[in-house]
C-alpha cells in the first residue's frame, strides 16, 4: 500500500514541478496526507464487495432458508445486497470529499 501512495505523491510534486494546471495540465493534485486516505479507502471499496463472501453468505442464506423458508432467505439476500451497495457509495463519496479537500 505504501508503495500507491508514494507514487500517488511522486505523480503530484513532479506534476507540480512541471508547470501543472499552468501548462493546461487538467490532473488532480494530492497532498501525502490525501493519498494515504485515497489508499485506505479503495482499499475499503475493494474489500466491501467479498466480505460478505468471506463471511459464508451462501451458506448462511441456505441454512436460513432450511429454518425459515426460501422468502426470508431471499429477502435476507436482498438486504445484504443492499447494505453492500450503499456502502460503496459511502467509500465512493468518501473518495469525492478526499478528491476535493
Amino acid at each position: 500500500m505504501c508503495q500507491k501512495v508514494e507514487q500517488c505523491h511522486i505523480e503530484t510534486l513532479r506534476s507540480s514541478l512541471y508547470g501543472g494546471i499552468a501548462h493546461g495540465d487538467d490532473s488532480l493534485h494530492f497532498t501525502l496526507q490525501q493519498c494515504h486516505a485515497l489508499n485506505n479507502i479503495i482499499f475499503i471499496l475493494q474489500s466491501v464487495h467479498s466480505f460478505p463472501q468471506e463471511l459464508g453468505k451462501d451458506d448462511i442464506l441456505s441454512k436460513i432458508g432450511e429454518v425459515n423458508g426460501a422468502l426470508v432467505a431471499e429477502a435476507c439476500k436482498k438486504t445484504i445486497d443492499v447494505l453492500v451497495k450503499n456502502a460503496t457509495e459511502d467509500v465512493e463519496n468518501q473518495i469525492l470529499q478526499v478528491s476535493i479537500f
